[in-house]
């Protein structure tokens, strides 16, 4: 009777699992702006599932520009699987073109193309180019820029994005699971035999 209600409680706790929603982790609507300066990343703390970055990013004629800069923190035994983008409300002149850039690193100067994992150009057609990082990323931090870009001549360009960072558990070795097994049975036929 025992082993079916652990059974049964295995079951359920993978199934609520599997129905985890995504979580927010910043959205400038709403957390306001995330840090200009390369110096001063904004911190976040990813957690496990579907991690979202909501913000803006622009380059105004004639004020200064808006970066985004982002550290992400991964509790141990986490790692990133995916990293995916959506950019919306991309604005430019009909000439089109690249309006940012985002990069995720191991270090602070990420934007300065040291330690880069991923960089891909941001068009204002949402198109989105570059390499994608070989997953899964491991590491504790990571440093996530939104920056760069060209503006043409005295034209206001900017976007909208959403970042989707998807943390799962690294995965226990086999080996541990055929010791895990392997250890149990002989508890249990020691039991048996006793």
């Amino acid at each position: 009777m025992k082993v079916r209600l652990v059974l049964v409680a295995l079951v359920l706790a993978s199934l609520s699992f599997g129905a985890q929603g995504a979580t927010v982790l910043w959205d400038e609507a709403i957390d306001g702006d995330a840090s200009d300066a390369s110096s001063s990343f904004t911190p976040l703390a990813a957690v496990l599932g579907e991690n979202i970055i909501r913000g803006s990013r622009s380059w105004p004629v004639g004020g200064p520009s808006d970066y985004d800069f982002y550290s992400i923190t991964l509790a141990s035994g986490l790692q990133i699987d995916s990293i995916t983008a959506v950019i919306s409300n991309g604005y430019q002149d009909p000439a089109g073109g690249l309006v940012g850039r985002f990069y995720v690193g191991l270090t602070e100067t990420t934007e300065l193309n040291q330690d880069r994992l991923l960089n891909w150009q941001l068009f204002v057609d949402g198109t989105i180019t570059g390499a994608t990082p070989s997953y899964p990323l491991k590491n504790d931090i990571f440093y996530l820029a939104l920056a760069g870009g060209a503006k043409l001549g005295d034209t206001s360009i900017g976007l909208d994005y959403e970042w989707s960072i998807n943390v799962t558990p690294i995965p226990i070795p086999a080996a541990a699971w055929l010791f895990g097994s392997s250890l149990g049975l002989l508890c249990w036929l020691r039991g048996k035999m006793a």
